[in-house]
């Protein structure tokens, strides 16, 4: 399966209404028929298309309508992405089935999975749970949202690959099932090379500043619109065509200073990926996020922050109501985190400066 299809069709199951079954449409010029589709109340669509020409079938997962934007001021943190996943599992993996009976009915395939954002999600989870391979485009990382998927590649596995943007911070918020390809834009690259020239300037001033640390609320927001599909596509815009990053050779990172500083944008990101920031106040060594069972006494389920095991009761550090969790927006928790992280910051130079002091005067 070529990746451009699945970008393609990642992009057609955000149409509403969705194409109707046994329909003939052409998508990226390449002709397909809907053989299924699937519109629950819990919020998931899904759609599964034949490839006339070639037979594979491919089912498309779609993210929510607000993956379509870019982050600005969404939603990223694991319970929100849990809870949604949550919903609309059951529905993505038994359309995944009715693709895999049709195509046996058929005598296609094989069977794809792709999907954008939060269905880039439900195709890791579905390509996992089938053993079907696929590509996901901007996913939030399932491999960390407690559905026992491996994260990487395994080799006996239907080979799966993530692409993502660079500058991404929802496929930077997880670690994911199947491989990952990177690309960027070069404002992307521009906006992080700004970013650790001015914290190198701001550390001359504040000693023990991290040099090169990039992650910032600021910094996140500029890079909002990396998340978008439409990078995953050729398209004409006013300026006139622009090429998919998926066969831009320009669209790949080689330089190692860039390779650094985005590892260390996107590692930030990931140890912000449950909002535990938010919840906690910056506790160290967070490992999980899970949802409680809903209480006997009406009110809304929980999620429970987890340091070590998540079957351990005595692990538990902190819970917040899903709603609140929900509604917690990236920006509100980077911005906790970045106040956070200059609070230890002043603590230690407070500590040290201290001991400094009192190792003067015991001298």
């Amino acid at each position: 399966m070529n990746p451009r299809e699945s970008a393609a069709l990642s992009d057609n199951v955000y149409m509403d209404p969705l194409p109707p079954v046994s329909s003939d449409i052409t998508v990226g010029g390449t002709k397909y028929e809907v053989l299924a589709c699937r519109d629950s109340g819990s919020g998931y669509q899904g759609v599964v298309y034949l490839n006339i020409n070639t037979k594979e079938v491919i089912v498309a997962h779609r993210g929510t309508e607000f993956d379509r934007q870019p982050m600005l001021d969404g939603g990223i943190d694991a319970a929100m992405v849990t809870a949604r996943v949550n919903a609309q599992l059951s529905d993505a993996l038994a359309l995944t089935k009715q693709a895999l009976r049709l195509a046996d009915e058929r005598g296609s395939g094989p069977v794809h999975v792709t999907g954008h954002s939060l269905g880039g999600a439900l195709a890791q989870i579905t390509a996992h749970h089938y053993n079907l391979p696929g590509d996901a485009f901007n996913p939030y990382g399932a491999a960390g949202l407690a559905y026992r998927l491996p994260e990487g590649q395994p080799a006996n596995a239907a080979p799966f690959t993530n692409h993502v943007m660079a500058g991404d911070l929802v496929s930077a918020g997880g670690p994911h099932y199947g491989k990952v390809e990177m690309y960027a834009l070069p404002r992307e690259l521009e906006v992080l090379r700004n970013a650790e020239h001015g914290q190198r300037i701001a550390s001359l001033g504040t000693p023990g500043m991290k040099s090169g640390h990039v992650m910032s609320a600021a910094v996140a927001v500029q890079l909002g619109d990396s998340h978008r599909l439409v990078h995953f596509l050729d398209r004409v815009t006013d300026k006139g065509p622009v090429q998919s990053v998926l066969d831009n050779p320009q669209a790949r990172i080689t330089d190692p200073d860039d390779l650094r500083r985005i590892a260390d944008y996107r590692r930030d990101v990931h140890q912000l990926r449950a909002g535990t920031t938010v919840l906690v106040g910056g506790g160290p060594g967070l490992d999980h996020v899970v949802l409680g069972t809903p209480p006997s006494d009406g009110s809304g389920p929980r999620m429970f922050v987890v340091q070590g095991a998540p079957e351990n009761s005595a692990h538990l550090r902190a819970s917040v109501p899903i709603s609140e969790a929900i509604n917690t927006t990236v920006e509100q928790s980077l911005a906790k985190a970045e106040q956070i992280a200059q609070a230890q910051q002043v603590g230690q130079q407070d500590h040290a400066q201290e001991q400094t002091r009192t190792a003067m005067r015991m001298g």
